[in-house]
């Protein structure tokens, strides 16, 4: 075998063996889901370079929920008290529901919402184009 041969497949096999390597890298790679046309990532964030374009906080959304399901004056501090205690109870999927369409509602061209610590406070994002 000449020496050219050789060096050429030493630098195949090396190749082949970083290519390998790589693949088998990061297994915390994963697809996520959207809500309300959102992609949604909890205690994660994107791989995709990002902007944070604003934040979401549920006492905003409870607020809300209150505001314009009975309205707080009709409610009173009593019952407004009771409804926003119910809620924070909500169930988890409503929970992403409604802080991602606040998300939309405040921040129309968002594009993601990401949970660092809790489901009560999230960042708002855009995607940085390519």
């Amino acid at each position: 075998m000449d020496v050219k041969k050789v060096t050429s497949i030493l630098v195949i096999a090396v190749f082949t063996i970083f290519i390998a390597c790589e693949n088998q890298g990061d297994k915390g790679i994963a697809k996520t889901q959207k809500i309300e046309g959102l992609y949604v990532f909890i205690k994660s964030e994107p791989t995709a370079p990002y902007n944070t374009i604003g934040t979401i906080k549920s006492k905003d959304v409870f607020e809300r929920a209150i505001e314009v399901g009975v309205g707080e004056e009709k409610a009173g501090t009593v019952l407004k008290n009771i409804i926003k205690s119910a809620l924070e109870e909500i169930p988890f999927e409503k929970k992403l529901s409604l802080m991602a369409s606040e998300a939309k509602d405040k921040y129309p061209n968002a594009e993601g919402i990401i949970f660092t610590s809790n489901l009560n406070n999230c960042s708002v994002i855009r995607f940085v184009d390519e």
